[in-house]
């Protein structure tokens, strides 16, 4: 188990952690919202091309949340949070 720092963000204070993230060959390192009720992690469009992923080219499916419905694209990545990988 670990701690999450809270960042704030627009005056509210989230958990969050820093990431690093591979992609075809290349890989980037952010901070992401601990969100212990998702199924799935979202990232902006931009990070699938920092990534060297054609964005398109992954599974179109339907997201939804608070804020309402967006379209995306699921691709398989690898990742390390706190010096554990997973894929």
């Amino acid at each position: 188990m670990f701690e999450c720092p809270y960042t704030p963000f627009h005056g509210v204070w989230y958990p969050t952690v820093p990431v690093t993230l591979w992609g075809d060959g290349k890989s980037i390192l952010t901070s992401v919202l601990v969100d212990s009720g998702a199924t799935v992690s979202l990232f902006h469009a931009e990070f699938a091309e920092d990534m060297g992923l054609q964005l398109e080219s992954g599974k179109r499916v339907p997201l939804s949340g608070i804020g309402g419905k967006v379209k995306g694209y699921l691709h398989t990545a690898r990742g390390e949070v706190n010096g554990l990988v997973r894929t």
